[in-house]
This record gives C-alpha cells, structure tokens and sequence, in this order.
C-alpha cells in the first residue's frame, strides 16, 4: 500500500508541477518564442533538416527540439493551431521521464528509498520545473544526457542512443561532458560491473552515430555553411569567447547550483558532509580512491564536471548547468538514505525555512515593494507560521511529514502561478501574447508591418517581448530605422523608456499616447504612441 500510496501522490504532483496549464501564460523571454516559432515553420514547410526562422536558416541549436514541438503541434490540430501549451509539452513529459529514470536507476542501483527522495525532489527542484516547463532546448539534452550517463554505469548500449539524442538536442557538449565524466570516474579507481572493451565502445559508437549522423550529415549537405556558424561560432566560439555577451565571474555558478536545487538547497550540505567524513577517516589521499563507493563518486563527477566545465567557459547562463542538477538530485538521494536513522537537523532546517517563505512569497508577487511588503503584516505571519512549522518537522526529524509539506507547497506554488491572478500578471508583464492579442484587435489589417494603413514599428522593446508578439502574429515585426524618422507610424515602446524617445525625436515629431492600445490601466512594459513629422 505503501508503494501504491507513494507512485500515486508521485504521479499527481507530476501533473501539478509539470504539465498542468503549460499554455496559462505566453511564452517568456527571447528563447521560446524563436524555437516555437521553428518547430511551426517545420510542420508548415515539412522541411525538417533546415531550422528556418522566418524563412532564414537558424543553426543555433540541433533539431531535436523542433521535431519534438512540430510533432506535438501536429498532434494538437497542426501548424495552424500551435500553441504555446503543445510547445511545451515535450519538455514537461521529458521532465516527468528524467524523474522517473532517476527513481528506477537509484532503485536499482542502491536503494528504494533513495529511488522514491530522487523522484520527489526531481519534480519539486525549481530547475526541473522552469526547464520542464519551458519551451527550450536544454531540458532534452540534460534528459538525453542523464539517460546516457545512466547507461553508461550500467553497461548499457543504449547510451549510445540516448548520448546521440543529447547531441541532437544541443550538439557536441553532451559527448564532451558524458566522457569528461565516465574517464574520471574510471581513472579514479571506480570499477563497473564488465570490463569495459573495444567491442563495446565501438558498439556505443556505432549507436550515436546511427542516431546523431544521418540528420548533421543532411543538414550539413544542404546548407555549406552550417558547419562553420554551428560548430565554430555556437560552440567553439560560445565557450572560448564572450562574443555572445554573457560574461560572469568564476563562481556564478554557485548560487546558481544552490538556486537551481531549491527548496531542497539545504540538503546539498549532505553530500559535502559525507566527503568530510570520509576524510576524516581515511586521511586526504586514501579519500580520493573511490572504489569501494562507486555510485556515488560517479554522481559526484557528474555533478561536478558540468560546474567546472561552464565556469572555465567566457559565456555563462544559468541554464547551461542544468545537466548537473539530476546528479545532484540523485547525490543527495543516496547521501539521505544511507543516513535516514541519523539525518543532522541543520540541511532540513535550512530547506524548512525556504520552503516555508513560499506561501508569502506568492502574496508578495504582485506587488513586490519593500516597503509595502514589510507593512503587509497578514502575509508575514503566514510566512512566520509557516517556517515555524516545518521548522518543528525538520529539529524532530520528522522527516517524510517535513518532505510531504515541501511537496505539497511546491505543488501549490505552481498551481498558483498557473492560475490567475498570478498567470495573468505573469503574462502581462513578461509575455508578448497580450501585445499580440491588442495589436490584433485594434489593428484591421496589415500586421505585423502595418496597422492598418499605418507603418507599425518597434523601439528598443525588450527582445522576449517582440519574438512572442511576432510568434502569435504569425510574422517580424519591423524595428524602427535609425536616422531620419518615419513621417507617420505607430511606435510600441517600452513605457519606462518614453522620455528617451521624446528626447531623442521630440523636436521632429508630433506625438498622442493611443489610449486604446492600453486595456490594462498602464500595468504592461509597453505602450504604444503615433508620432508623424511636422
């Protein structure tokens, strides 16, 4: 009953985490919009070797998102009826998959306990749920990636397959990271269960080319220059050099590991915690021969080398790191079984406090001012309460009630922010579908180039906000030109930015604020303005 009780609650947090309301809010960000917008040009052309963004050859990223969006918009009615919901989908049932993956390799491979934490914290860690629940390729190569490394440690030939998958989500850094992590994990003294021989790495290697070549060989034949702008200027000049503007210090990724295991960051110091034991123990050298504890230096590694990987690299954001978060996952897991009897109170106190500042946090959202939230004296003792209780949990180690409460706050969170108020203002202010949504009311014809009889032009408009307009309208919007202004136009601008724009054009256009272009009192990023010459 147990068991049936656990796969039970485990399957409708899936659902409320995962892949309930994927399309309550537009698509966010530059990312989604553009990769959406491919996987519809796919389906439209039934071209599905050349990644096309409005017509023009897109070599970012691989293919093996479009063909997973194109498909899903293709089960869903087809290109004419994509949505945001059907391009999200893959990545959200991808998610739920790698969870369970986690649970039956850990299973398996140690313990049914560790099976079941892996499989909980999987759904709940804030990573899982933003990249599951996003329209991005880095969910299909972490997923692809961790399949591939579990096959790796169980000997499989099927990591060949999956390491061909990752490769085809986001190209060569899925091979790079999955040998940095096997080789170290076999040269410091791990032992698999077969010795490893030339028969069976070639097999692999037959496998990932089977699945990974036919499409790069395709694409490559058909566009020349492919194999310069993918290869040279997305990977090789995108770690080497800043060209693509993402600078950050060595260590940005160290609060972004600590963000991206949220809530359960606390017991992160589980593992950290076990490595000084052993230490201590066995003395600093003799530490480092791994052998006796397998699994867990090959969860380590591949927690590790991803971090050190991207923090050498001179571009760095968050997302690229995500590959180390379901080793982590599963690091933690096996540390937290193996101590269950004896767990120290200080990790489930610290997850216990961010956790419990959940529900306050979601009061706050809306308003999100310093002040005004201090004074909001109802939500701070929610929070208060809230942290006090879980606190109780975590110092008497009551810890399957401490993680039940977890669960269901994290659940909660995300249904709350896939249900209005919350989607609403979400959509509001980071999406581009409601400036879709009103230029397509106010706006008889012509768009997304004209309104009407009238040029339609951006400025200086947040980039996430005009590849979602011009996903839902179905076109490029038209950026203002620079120089001589235009002699009649409608500008959307970003509403804190309109004193610029009269700087900068004041003295050669007359202006008027288009009030009916604003259904929302003024709480959207944007507005729009006609400006004509006199």
């Amino acid at each position: 009953m147990k068991k049936v009780g656990a796969i039970a609650g485990w399957c409708a947090l899936a659902w409320v985490a995962l892949l309930g309301g994927l399309g309550s809010f537009g698509f966010v960000g530059p990312d989604e919009p553009r990769y959406a917008a491919i996987a519809r040009a796919m389906l439209r052309s039934h071209d599905f070797i050349t990644p096309r963004l409005w017509g023009q050859p897109w070599f970012e990223k691989p293919v093996l998102f479009y063909w997973m969006a194109a498909a899903s918009d293709w089960l869903r009615g087809g290109a004419a009826t994509a949505s945001g919901a059907a391009a999200r989908l893959p990545n959200a049932a991808l998610a739920v998959a790698l969870c369970a993956g986690l649970w039956w390799f850990l299973r398996r491979m140690h313990s049914a306990r560790a099976g079941i934490l892996a499989g909980f914290m999987g759904l709940t860690s804030t990573f899982v749920i933003g990249f599951g629940r996003a329209a991005t390729t880095d969910l299909p190569l972490t997923a692809m990636l961790s399949f591939g490394l579990m096959g790796l440690y169980l000997d499989s030939a099927w990591a060949g397959v999956f390491l061909g998958l990752a490769a085809l989500a986001k190209g060569p850094v899925a091979v790079v990271l999955a040998g940095i992590i096997w080789l170290a994990w076999r040269l410091n003294g791990a032992v698999p269960q077969r010795g490893w021989t030339l028969r069976r790495i070639g097999g692999m290697a037959a496998l990932f080319a089977a699945v990974a070549g036919p499409w790069y060989i395709a694409v490559a034949v058909r566009n020349p220059t492919f194999v310069t702008i993918f290869f040279w200027q997305h990977n090789l000049e995108r770690f080497a050099t800043n060209r693509f503007e993402h600078p950050q210090a060595f260590w940005f990724y160290v609060p972004v590991m600590l963000l991206a295991l949220f809530p359960w960051t606390g017991w992160l110091g589980l593992p950290l915690a076990s490595v000084v034991r052993r230490w201590r123990r066995l003395g600093w050298r003799r530490a480092w021969d791994t052998s006796d504890i397998p699994l867990k230096a090959f969860l380590a590694f591949w927690v590790v080398v991803p971090v050190v990987f991207f923090s050498i690299s001179r571009s760095k954001l968050p997302g690229y790191i995500l590959p180390a978060v379901p080793g982590a996952i599963a690091l933690i897991a096996v540390c937290a079984s193996e101590a269950w009897d004896r767990l120290p109170r200080w990790p489930l106190a610290i997850s216990a406090v961010l956790a419990g500042l959940i529900p306050a946090a979601l009061r706050w959202a809306p308003v999100w001012q310093p002040r005004a939230m201090l004074a909001d004296r109802p939500t701070l003792v929610l929070g208060a309460a809230t942290v006090a209780v879980l606190m109780i949990l975590a110092l008497r180690r009551r810890t399957v009630a401490l993680m039940a409460a977890m669960c269901i706050l994290i659940g909660a969170a995300v249904g709350a922010l896939t249900h209005r108020p919350l989607s609403g203002a979400i959509d509001l202010g980071f999406s581009g579908r409601p400036l879709a949504a009103v230029l397509g009311a106010q706006c008889e014809a012509g768009l997304p180039r004209t309104c009407g009889n009238v040029p339609l032009y951006t400025w200086q408009l947040d980039r996430g906000l005009v590849y979602g307009a011009e996903y839902y309208l179905k076109g490029e919007l038209a950026a203002m030109p620079e120089g001589a202004p235009p002699a009649n136009a409608i500008v959307i601008l970003p509403r804190r930015d309109l004193e610029a724009f009269v700087a900068q054009y004041g003295t050669r256009l007359r202006m008027a604020n288009l009030s009916r272009f604003d259904d929302s009192g003024g709480r959207q990023p944007w507005q729009a303005v006609r400006v004509q010459l006199y």
